[in-house]
């Protein structure tokens, strides 16, 4: 390290900061790097953290001085320190590995009941594509280093404490469990979130998604809609491959499917004047369904003497509420 990153350095950290207009940054250690002693604990041993300070530009908004009147964005040096455990391979089980059509695998793995997988990175490696810090953009000096703003720092080396771990020296970090969406031409490995396939209550959306321990009935969904020819031959099945990890028989998903409730919330009448009746009779049909859950009426005071039934939606999925509601009003009910 060259002189001028070392007197860098320990500006960043507040040592020998005396001009105005200068401020030092102190590198926060991330959560859980504090000294055990003060509970009366053990210090953790050195090899169980994974380490690493890189010297960084802070970008800040506000008065980079006491000569300054107006807020501006502007920059000052920092040190971004970032820890984090150590994991044995043998305590990181596989839940799955899949295989795409190209050939492209990737190993969904287990820790402490949260799926993580390997970014393929080791630890500075992993910092410095982290999208909150960008690299030095075209036109600056190979010295400069890479930014991140204030904000992110010490958001960035909480993320990493809580959410990343080092397994054979690569990072490995935590991840949203996907699902397995059956399709024509096999089975697909998806984000829940971006095939909307479940929604905020973490309900099941489609008859057609399934969780990574229900790779069976993904399977034979996903068969049976595959199209056969007048020759009897069938489309092929580009769906993933999927091995079973020895940690899948304890994988506990996150999702969960919706209660069944026979209802239609688009019912057909042959005439205008029947609506609100053929509406009120699904109404009827899906609360009789509704009340079948355990814990999902309760009666309250309604003000007026009596009481009224009340609904606890966070039991059902928000489009079998968005269907009831619209019974509801369908039915003209008051």
């Amino acid at each position: 390290m060259t002189n001028q990153t070392d007197a860098r350095r320990e500006q960043a950290r507040g040592n020998g900061v005396a001009q105005a207009g200068q401020f030092g940054h102190q590198a926060h250690s991330a959560p859980g790097a504090f000294d055990n002693n003060w509970w009366g604990q053990e210090e953790a041993p050195a090899d169980t953290i994974a380490a690493t300070s890189i010297d960084v530009s802070v970008r800040r908004f506000g008065l980079p001085s006491t000569r300054h009147r107006k807020e501006q964005s502007y920059s000052t040096p920092g040190v971004l320190s970032v820890e984090v455990p150590i994991v044995e391979r043998a305590d990181v089980p596989a839940v799955a590995t899949i295989t795409d059509r190209h050939g492209k695998t990737r190993s969904l793995l287990i820790h402490d009941g949260n799926l993580i997988e390997s970014t393929g990175k080791s630890l500075e490696e992993a910092v410095l594509a982290d999208s909150r810090v960008r690299e030095r953009s075209w036109g600056q000096d190979e010295s400069d280093p890479p930014s991140i703003d204030e904000e992110h720092l010490e958001a960035l080396q909480q993320d990493a404490a809580d959410r990343w771990i080092i397994v054979d020296g690569i990072v490995h970090r935590h991840i949203d469990e996907p699902v397995l969406i059956a399709q024509p031409w096999g089975v697909q490995l998806e984000s829940a979130r971006y095939a909307r396939a479940v929604d905020d209550r973490g309900f099941i959306t489609g008859d057609t998604v399934f969780t990574l321990d229900e790779w069976d009935q993904a399977k034979a969904t996903a068969e049976a809609s595959r199209r056969t020819y007048e020759d009897g031959s069938r489309t092929a099945d580009e769906g993933i491959a999927f091995e079973v990890g020895e940690a899948l028989a304890g994988f506990q998903t996150k999702y969960r499917r919706p209660p069944a409730l026979v209802y239609d919330a688009w019912p057909r009448y042959d005439r205008w004047e029947d609506r609100h009746e053929v509406h009120a009779r699904e109404l009827a049909k899906m609360r009789s369904g509704i009340a079948s859950v355990p814990g999902a009426v309760s009666r309250v005071d309604d003000g007026l003497g009596g009481t009224r039934a009340v609904i606890d939606w966070s039991k059902f999925s928000e489009q079998q509420e968005q269907d009831y509601k619209r019974l509801v009003k369908n039915s003209d009910e008051q």
